[in-house]
Order: structure tokens, then C-alpha cells, then sequence
């Protein structure tokens, strides 16, 4: 009986867990911090989601924020076991910022891409991870617009 109500309990503290599939490690100096945001990552590593727009939305890459949970999808991505997350036991609530600086964007034919950056900071203003957003509008012959959402962590360097 004490055996069954131990494994119950912690059957239900896992579901409060985040089981990680990538590898992190301890936080350095700020300065000494580099990331490897290769576009071969989104290839290999990526989340892509295709989304159904709306020709009249010009400005496509505000329209797919990184969220908490498109994050933890990252973090938790089965065979994935590069190390891209500086962390520790302070590094408990993240924040997002886009990079605009250093996104740019292109086009060929009949498709437009936007390359963003986004870091990752926890709540002490320490840079923690990477994550390169890649959006490719495809502009389709029959006048429909289609959005391919691409999102992988950047690689520690």
C-alpha cells in the first residue's frame, strides 16, 4: 500500500518537470558568450509550422512571436543533445528579444524570407540562449499566401 501511494505521488510530480533533451551549461562572463546560429540548424533541428495568411500582412515576422511554449518545444526535442542553453539555479524566468539589428530579409521569386534572431535572457539580464526564426512567405499562383515558420536553438560556441 505505501509503495503504491509513493510511485502515485511521483507519477504526479512529473507532470510539474521540464525534462530537458538538449544539454546546458553554467553561465561565463557575458562577454565571453557565442552562439553558432548556422541556417543548417533549422534543417535539422527545427520546428516548422505552416500557417495560411493573409496577403495584406506585410510585416510577417511580428505575427510569430517565440513563446514560453514554442521555447520548451525547443528545449525538449527528442535526439537533440547539443548544448545551447546557459543556465544555473537562478536562471529561472526567461524573456525574449527580438535582435532586429541583425535580421535581415530576401527574395527569390516568388518567395519572401525573414531571418530573425531572438535572445533569450533570464531575470537577472543574462544572455541564456539563441533562437534563429526563420519565415518564408510562399506566394502562391492562384493569389493564396502561406507562411512556413521555422524555429531552432543556435548552437554554443
Amino acid at each position: 500500500m505505501r509503495l503504491t501511494s509513493i510511485a502515485t505521488i511521483l507519477q504526479s510530480a512529473s507532470f510539474f518537470v521540464t525534462i530537458l533533451a538538449v544539454k546546458t551549461t553554467k553561465h561565463i562572463d557575458e562577454d565571453t558568450k557565442a552562439f553558432d546560429c548556422n541556417l543548417d540548424l533549422l534543417r535539422v533541428y527545427g520546428i516548422q509550422t505552416i500557417h495560411p495568411v493573409s496577403p495584406s500582412h506585410r510585416k510577417f515576422r511580428e505575427f510569430y512571436p517565440l513563446t514560453d511554449e514554442k521555447f520548451n518545444e525547443l528545449l525538449q526535442k527528442p535526439n537533440d543533445q547539443r548544448t545551447v542553453m546557459y543556465s544555473d539555479n537562478f536562471s529561472t524566468n526567461k524573456s525574449f528579444q527580438e535582435l532586429n539589428h541583425i535580421s535581415h530579409q530576401s527574395r527569390t521569386g516568388a518567395q519572401a524570407t525573414d531571418t530573425d534572431y531572438i535572445n533569450v535572457v533570464d531575470q537577472n539580464d543574462r544572455q541564456c540562449a539563441v533562437v534563429l526564426r526563420k519565415v518564408t512567405r510562399s506566394f502562391e499562383a492562384q493569389g493564396s499566401v502561406k507562411d512556413t515558420v521555422t524555429f531552432a536553438l543556435c548552437n554554443i560556441k
